[in-house]
């Protein structure tokens, strides 16, 4: 009888071991993944994360927000901004082909009945150039003037008071950009008399 309860005791012994030593395994199987995470995170390496959404299941990217703020102005304004970028380049640097380039784009700018002519483009345009020499114009007075001389390429149905007004307002402007009072009022004529000859053409 006793020896039948030592090997009972000895087999219990035996599978106390046992379990403790697969236990004792899965603790440290355990340990070490988390050691293993934990060097992970340390070194960069993300987590791990479920997969992500397929592109049926991706939010539609908006394209109005990336498009161009240009696409958005209307053709008056898109005009008024290229007028403004050539002053620009035309009170910079006052040479030939700039000139040539200006008196173009405001024939281009030119949409109503009536339309100068290139020979008018181009005194208006000499005109201009004498008159910006030495200024320094803002960013508002530049915009100003473009809008000016947008509204005198489409003044076929316009008032004379209202083009009298945007040839005072033209003297003005380059006056306070530091123009000379001549120079200034010598451009303000010839928007005038293309004015004429606008409104003329445009009957």
């Amino acid at each position: 009888m006793k020896t039948w309860l030592c090997i009972i005791c000895l087999l219990g012994l035996g599978v106390v071991a046992t379990f403790g030593q697969g236990a004792q395994a899965d603790q440290i199987k355990r340990r070490a993944r988390t050691v293993a995470d934990q060097n992970n995170t340390h070194q960069g390496a993300p987590p791990a994360q479920s997969a992500p959404p397929s592109p049926s299941q991706r939010p539609p990217t908006s394209s109005v927000a990336s498009a161009p703020a240009a696409s958005q102005l209307t053709p008056g304004q898109q005009r008024v901004a290229t007028i403004s970028a050539a002053l620009a380049t035309l009170a910079a640097t006052n040479s030939a082909d700039t000139r040539k380039r200006f008196s173009k784009g405001l024939l281009t700018a030119a949409h109503g009945a009536g339309k100068p002519t290139g020979s008018t483009t181009d005194r208006v345009t000499e005109q201009l150039a004498t008159a910006l020499a030495g200024t320094k114009l803002t960013p508002a007075q530049l915009d100003r003037l473009a809008q000016n001389l947008n509204g005198v390429m489409n003044s076929g149905g316009m008032p004379r008071t209202q083009t009298d007004a945007i040839a005072d307002d033209v003297k003005a402007v380059l006056a306070k950009a530091g123009s000379d009072a001549t120079r200034s009022a010598a451009a303000a004529d010839e928007l005038r008399r293309i004015t004429a000859e606008i409104q003329t053409a445009g009957k």
